[in-house]
């Protein structure tokens, strides 16, 4: 009988362990209704682990784990500053030994920083969207956001934006750099230009949601993350996806070299990457899939980055430019909107 009073106890001990078992997520804010529905609370049923979400921009999260201001397991990233997290020694080489949806993936996604420290979770593209009420003539061109008619309605990705360093380089070349100048010298004279008479800069998908919520713009520069807000909104809106093509980013997941609980995060890690994960995520519209399985109704992938040909098809820059670049493009930036 006290052999089995002990079983029980310890049995129960064990219950109780693993139903406290938890991961720390610094993560993005935008969409986070869907996040914790179709990762948070899907991870603790099925899983019995608890993903205890700290919402913040790359910015601030970089300066986080630099600072170890509070320590956290599992880091999401643009695919730029995973490298440069990489580079400072912040993020581990992953044991991709331990991801079992690993092999179901793009290969695009799989290593997209080189050296496995990062895994792709989304791509995304950039792209325009306008309103077709209050704007007769069509886009084709990212040039036409320079339209003279359309500049007091025309909202820019802030160079803070995720977003920015991309989407600037794709102008550059659009008006006329060499592919191989990073300088952006043309892409800022451009901005230059119109700083004065557009409605303005906005730094993130959730200030962007709300400028067009609230009628204050009619054209933008958008990320396709937030695509779907604006199409299930029902605002009158088109995407346009430019004559010269789109820009691609990939979203990332990494550990954090110091984590707490790094089997934990792997165990996270592989869960966002499932295809049933992946395919509850783009049913809302949140994050295109890249888990090869994932098979969504065409009215889903329409809004999507959906297919291998089409997440092939995207325009990737060097993202070792843009990480060598970005402090100089910042600076000169601020010069050019404060002058």
């Amino acid at each position: 009988m006290k052999k089995i009073l002990i079983l029980l106890f310890s049995l129960a001990l064990f219950t109780f362990s693993f139903s406290k078992e938890e991961v720390k997520v610094s993560t993005f804010d935008f969409n986070k209704q869907y996040t914790l529905e179709n990762i948070n609370e899907a991870i603790q049923k099925k899983q019995s682990l608890t993903a205890i979400n700290i919402y913040e921009n790359d910015i601030q999260r970089m300066e986080r784990i630099e600072n170890n201001t509070e320590e956290v397991d599992v880091v999401y990233f643009t695919d730029y500053y995973a490298l440069m997290a990489k580079e400072k020694g912040l993020i581990m080489e992953l044991d991709v030994s331990k991801l079992s949806n690993l092999e179901y993936i793009y290969s695009v996604v799989k290593d997209p920083i080189q050296g496995n420290y990062s895994i792709g979770y989304t791509v995304y593209s950039l792209g325009i969207v306008y309103r077709v009420d209050k704007i007769r003539r069509p886009l084709v061109s990212w040039k036409d956001l320079w339209r003279e008619d359309l500049l007091k309605y025309l909202a820019l990705p802030d160079m803070n934006n995720p977003e920015g360093p991309v989407f600037y380089k794709m102008l550059d070349e659009v008006f006329g750099a060499d592919e191989d100048d990073w300088s952006l010298d043309k892409a800022f004279e451009k901005v230059g230009e119109i700083k004065n008479d557009i409605y303005g800069f906005y730094s993130s998908p959730n200030e962007l949601q709300n400028l067009f919520e609230n009628e204050d713009i009619y054209v933008a520069a958008v990320p396709k993350t937030l695509w779907g807000n604006l199409y299930n909104y029902g605002l009158n809106v088109i995407w346009l996806d430019p004559l010269e093509g789109n820009p691609g980013i990939i979203n990332t997941l990494s550990i954090l070299k110091n984590a707490e609980n790094p089997e934990n995060a792997y165990r996270y890690i592989n869960f966002v990457i499932n295809q049933s994960t992946q395919l509850s995520q783009a049913l809302d519209l949140v994050n295109s899939p890249v888990n090869r399985n994932v098979v969504v109704p065409d009215s889903i992938s329409e809004n999507l980055v959906y297919s291998q040909s089409e997440v092939n098809g995207l325009i990737y820059f060097d993202l070792n430019k843009i990480a060598d670049n970005l402090e100089k493009w910042e600076t000169a930036w601020k010069e050019i909107i404060n002058e």
